[in-house]
């Protein structure tokens, strides 16, 4: 999947009573406040994977990502808010790199 200046389609996700789904994608997760100090502040997190349901899971009990662990650690709750599925683990990480060099893609 090829990025160009604009986002590619994906799914708009909303956790509420959905099922997270168990399959190779890059996935975004907002957090409900920015984490970080006066000098930089996020509150973005993408990624990928081979099976969101599996991963989802290590970010909300800490053990995921640093920035999510963080989150969990300060008590900042956060939600997948879109999927972009994709065929492979491998591709999933390549459109995560591309989506990364995005000038903020997500505002």
């Amino acid at each position: 999947m090829k990025v160009g200046k604009r986002l590619p389609e994906g799914i708009p996700f909303k956790q509420t009573g959905a099922k997270i789904p168990s399959y190779c994608c890059c996935y975004l997760i907002a957090l409900s406040e920015p984490l970080g100090n006066e000098n930089h502040q996020a509150r973005y997190y993408l990624g990928s994977c081979a099976n969101l349901n599996k991963r989802f899971q290590q970010h909300l009990q800490g053990t995921g990502a640093a920035f999510t662990r963080a989150a969990v650690e300060r008590g900042i709750q956060f939600e997948i808010i879109h999927v972009w599925k994709t065929s492979s683990k491998q591709d999933a990480r390549q459109l995560e790199i591309q989506l990364k060099r995005l000038d903020a893609p997500y505002d």
